[in-house]
């Protein structure tokens, strides 16, 4: 296998993980925010929105930071998988030219 497959590889598995990884971690950090958002409305002094806005504040970053990386993992993706073809397509066509070649 040829060094720029091998990163074009690379780069899809990176990808796919951050597709894959960043909702997760999202979904995990928002969960725990908002159970932290919940027992600070079901402690007795709920008369401080500060702590209670500060919990929904961490929850809203989680799911931005999930939204982006999930962003972020589908444009490495798509881009490495469209170099890849491309590089397949041209060591195809030169793997062709030089069988032409050698035939002739």
């Amino acid at each position: 296998m040829k060094p720029k497959r091998t990163k074009y590889i690379a780069g899809i598995i990176l990808g796919s993980l951050l597709m894959l990884i960043s909702p997760v971690a999202a979904l995990m950090l928002s969960s725990s925010g908002m159970q932290r958002a919940s027992n600070t409305l079901g402690s007795a002094g709920i008369a401080d929105p500060n702590r209670l806005a500060g919990d929904i504040h961490g929850v809203l970053y989680a799911s931005a930071g999930g939204v982006l990386g999930f962003v972020a993992g589908a444009i490495i993706l798509v881009v490495s998988i469209v170099l890849f073809v491309r590089a397949d397509r041209r060591d195809s066509a030169a793997d062709v030219t030089s069988d032409a070649k050698s035939g002739a």
